[in-house]
């Protein structure tokens, strides 16, 4: 009590769960709407509190970020999304843009070959969190607006107050992804956002040789660096993907148009 969890706190749990519980299964997920947000006096509520747009992209993008397959809610009662409509809202656009990378979130797995101008994934002080999920065709990076001027109080929550995390604005510099060398070339890269397709503006990529197989073979991969990513409570989470095939975007494109 006095010292509410971080704004990355969901995070860290479900990604430390996950490796805990390797080799097994591991069911992650992120709360929606629920009754048992509200402030009550008894049975009755004195206050609706739910997450709001940016609180719930953040948490559900979180689940994604932690290495699962996809994506699951836990507790979710419709009839409190009158409340919220606009988080609502933004939770199906969130839908829309996982059920399109599905099947490469499915097949895919973290690899933590990145690094970002925010600091090591780690870092408890970072003002992102940036994950990259490698497949055979795309590699997926996630990136998790974390820079806050606070606004969640445990006394306040108690008392019954409507209290949210207040996001604020950020650029992450630079993040560059460690492109395996069995990985192929970067054929393609764009960002899904809101159910839309969109470039991404600067970027490089260059040759690298990452080191020597055991036959004595130099493994050449690359990287590709991503320049100057904006982040807000409107962008509080930003989604990109590397593919090595044209193909990929083909695919985002029609479950876009599916879901």
């Amino acid at each position: 009590f006095f010292h509410p969890p971080p704004l990355r706190g969901s995070y860290d749990y479900m990604r430390l769960t996950r490796n805990n519980h390797m080799p097994l299964p591991t069911w992650t997920y992120s709360q929606l709407l629920n009754d048992g947000w509200n402030a009550k006096i008894g049975n009755i509520v004195i206050n609706h509190r739910e997450p709001n747009p940016d609180e719930a992209r953040i948490q559900a993008m979180s689940v994604v970020a932690a290495c699962s397959k996809g994506i699951m809610y836990f507790q979710s009662e419709i009839s409190e999304q009158k409340y919220y409509p606009n988080t609502w809202i933004e939770i199906g656009n969130f839908n829309k843009d996982i059920g399109a990378v599905r099947e490469y979130l499915r097949t895919g797995d973290c690899t933590g070959m990145v690094i970002t101008s925010d600091g090591n994934i780690n870092d408890f002080h970072a003002h992102s969190v940036v994950q990259t999920i490698r497949s055979q065709e795309a590699i997926i990076v996630i990136v998790i607006n974390l820079k806050n001027d606070g606004g969640i109080s445990d006394t306040k929550c108690e008392v019954g107050e409507n209290l949210h995390w207040k996001i604020s604005d950020h650029t992450v510099s630079n993040i560059v992804v460690t492109i395996p060398s069995d990985f192929g070339s970067v054929a393609d890269s764009f960002e899904v956002r809101n159910g839309a397709i969109y470039s991404i503006p600067s970027m490089a990529y260059k040759r690298l040789t990452l080191g020597i197989d055991y036959h004595g073979n130099e493994l050449i991969g690359g990287s590709l660096s991503i320049a100057n990513i904006a982040m807000s409570s409107e962008l509080s989470t930003r989604m990109f993907v590397l593919a090595n095939t044209k193909f990929v975007r083909q695919d985002i494109q029609n479950n876009l148009k599916e879901i």
